[in-house]
């Protein structure tokens, strides 16, 4: 017979709020000995009759049906009850048994317990003397631990709160208390104990597993507790799959026995208990998917399957691979129920088939590319796959079809496997850090949906220059996180600006070019870590202000002397005002400057790296006049910028140490940046 939730919970709460009490007397006393409580005193045969209408109301109750269950009399109830209702005599001695438990267990008021002539003070005392009911309840769940009889509802309701009070200790009375918090442990005990046979002894090893991860989860985020439903979407799948892998299982001795091992192995692995919080999480972010818990439960049971089928050294490795999948892919759900959760391609799940495609596209680049073999699982693989899912999802019409998704699944595999396998990151951190970059610009990435589905292959090209571009100041202190910043920003610039987009592969040869120029000795001075990495991304913001330009630089073979040459005059600077945020700024208005007048220099005019050193030169050495008069750190950037672009709209000739040409363009310059100096002389 199946064992109602709530009186397992009422044994439970039992146990938990008197299992202090109920151990001491339990370890006073022998083991083989039943109740050490002064009981009232029994009714005589011949009037236990009267006491058949409340013995049948405590036995219904969660308490009383949780007591039964204790001392498993249950079928001597349901036995004596057919009997009433069908007006026979019950069996007189489970009649007896049920009687005597009644009023071992049951509060019974005293004068209803008395024999004739006994004083109702001495009886109301008697009958007080022992314990509550749930303090019985809970003496009769321990005892039966310690005796012959140990019915599954006990070891049941011990194994729960054992795992409450592991992970939650003295709060472990009030989790279970709080509704909120308390269908929580209903919902795994509906699943993974109510629905399994938990006499076999597997289950209750996956059944502790499982209620911790829950626990644990619901700790670290209290604020984010789903209902029951919600929690059913995962417990309900996994039900599923456990029992899916035992019926497969051969019959062989020990089979079924494997299933359950690989089983209890994946829910005690690494990242379980984080794919819990996320769930709890998604839930909470988007209350619709409260009501699709019947998807998210196919979506998960059809994930696990498949890969157990398909990809079972994924399963079998590093775990962190299949959770990061299932995380992601209900987080893209939460978002979008109705065109991801309940999305289909062919007869799977959207979110299993994205999974599968680019499990099958990982594994096949990781057989021929030993360095992306080594890399390409785990959170890696997760993030590969979150990137796939978000681009098929912002786009389905052109990539949620079975002829769509492969092609675009190994396109953008192969794509992200060689920037991978050719940047230079992997010689300047170690495997575990750059493990955790390219996971986390993997993160980023997934967050530009839209570009990756119109062009993987651009998308991949943009993190690789970014990758390389940092890679070059990593010798300056560039970090971790200044490396994904710098993809971060690489990558807001492409999605934002579709012309970068048709710089294609020249993208990666400016962006290393500009960003390389500021690995110049004389720079490190200027510039902290920090300054560094806000260069790269200034660089970053001037080349998508005019792509076109800077394809054409590259092109034209002009790309590395310019960028040199601008530089090189800055670091020259005698006003000193060139530094931190105020160089940044000035390497982003020369660089700007020099693309929105590049015609002039693509027009092969005799502007070059030279030409642009000298014209800085001798401007910075002008503005150190004008320090205190016109110019200062605030409008020195925008002073550099106008020299830029006044002198490439009509070129001149330099000479060093200044001319009066030069000296009249500067105060017209400077005229422009402060009208009050219009009238210098």
């Amino acid at each position: 017979m199946t064992i109602p939730v709530s009186v397992i919970m009422s044994a439970i709460t039992a146990v938990l709020k008197y299992r202090g009490r109920v151990d001491t007397i339990l370890s006073l006393n022998e083991t083989t000995k039943g109740l050490p409580f002064r009981l009232p005193p029994a009714p005589k045969r011949e009037d236990r009759s009267q006491f058949l209408r409340q013995m049948w109301v405590f036995f219904e109750s969660p308490t009383g049906l949780a007591i039964l269950h204790s001392r498993d009399r249950l079928t001597d109830f349901a036995d004596v009850k057919a009997a009433v209702t069908n007006d026979l005599n019950p069996p007189a001695a489970k009649l007896n048994r049920c009687y005597t438990l009644y009023f071992e267990a049951a509060d019974i008021p005293a004068t209803l317990l008395a024999s004739e002539g006994a004083g109702p003070g001495d009886l109301r005392a008697l009958a007080s003397s022992g314990p509550n009911t749930e303090m019985r309840l809970a003496y009769y769940v321990v005892e039966s631990q310690r005796l012959s009889r140990n019915p599954v509802f006990a070891r049941l309701a011990l194994a729960t709160v054992d795992t409450a009070l592991e992970f939650l200790g003295e709060n472990a009375s009030s989790f279970v208390a709080n509704p909120k918090t308390r269908v929580l442990v209903e919902s795994v005990i509906s699943e993974f104990a109510v629905k399994q046979d938990f006499d076999d002894f597997s289950i209750r090893t996956i059944y502790q597993s499982l209620l911790g991860s829950a626990l644990f989860a619901a700790l670290d985020n209290p604020d984010s507790l789903p209902n029951e439903a919600a929690l059913k979407a995962l417990f309900g799948a996994l039900n599923d799959v456990r029992a899916a892998g035992r019926a497969e299982a051969g019959d062989a001795a020990g089979d079924k026995e494997r299933a359950d091992e690989f089983f209890a192995r994946l829910i005690t692995a690494e990242g379980f208990k984080d794919l819990t919080s996320s769930l709890f999480r998604q839930v909470a972010s988007d209350p619709s998917f409260l009501s699709s818990d019947k998807a998210a439960k196919d979506v998960i049971t059809a994930t696990l399957n498949a890969f157990a089928d398909g990809f079972p050294e994924i399963l079998d490795g590093d775990k962190t691979a299949i959770f990061g999948v299932i995380e992601a892919g209900l987080a893209a759900g939460a978002q979008n129920v109705e065109g991801v959760l309940k999305g289909r391609i062919g007869d799977r799940p959207l979110i299993t088939a994205v999974a599968t495609a680019v499990a099958g596209s990982i594994g096949e680049r990781a057989a021929a590319n030993e360095f992306f073999r080594e890399l390409g699982t785990g959170r890696i693989f997760a993030g590969i796959y979150q990137v796939a899912l978000g681009a098929v999802a912002s786009n389905p019409r052109a990539l949620a079809s079975t002829t769509a998704l492969p092609p675009f699944a190994t396109d953008l595999v192969t794509n992200l496997a060689q920037v991978l396998s050719d940047t230079p990151l992997k010689e300047s951190f170690e495997r575990e850090t750059l493990r955790d970059i390219v996971s986390q610009s993997l993160v980023v990435l997934s967050d530009h949906p839209d570009l990756v589905a119109r062009n993987n292959r651009f998308a991949a090209t943009v993190v690789s220059a970014a990758f390389e571009a940092a890679g070059q100041a990593v010798g300056d202190g560039l970090q971790r996180d200044d490396v994904i910043a710098i993809t971060d920003a690489a990558l807001k610039a492409a999605t934002d600006n579709l012309a970068l987009v048709e710089m294609d592969e020249r993208f990666h040869s400016v962006l290393v070019t500009v960003g390389g120029a500021l690995g110049a000795e004389g720079v490190r001075p200027l510039l902290t870590r920090a300054g560094r990495k806000q260069a790269l991304a200034a660089s970053i913001r001037a080349v998508a202000a005019n792509p076109a330009v800077w394809a054409g630089f590259e092109e034209a073979d002009i790309l590395q002397p310019l960028t040199v040459g601008i530089i090189d005059g800055l670091i020259g600077d005698p006003t000193k005002l060139l530094s931190g945020p105020v160089m940044v700024e000035a390497w982003r208005k020369s660089l700007t400057a020099v693309a929105r007048r590049g015609a002039v220099l693509l027009a092969g005019d005799a502007v070059g790296h030279d030409e642009l050193k000298n014209l800085l030169t001798l401007s910075l050495a002008a503005a150190e006049t004008e320090v205190g008069t016109s110019i200062d750190g605030e409008n020195l950037p925008d002073f550099l910028e106008r020299v830029i672009l006044s002198y490439l709209a009509a070129p001149f000739a330099l000479v060093e140490g200044g001319s009066e040409t030069f000296d009249s363009f500067i105060r017209g310059v400077i005229a422009q940046l402060d009208p009050a100096r219009a009238d210098l002389p």
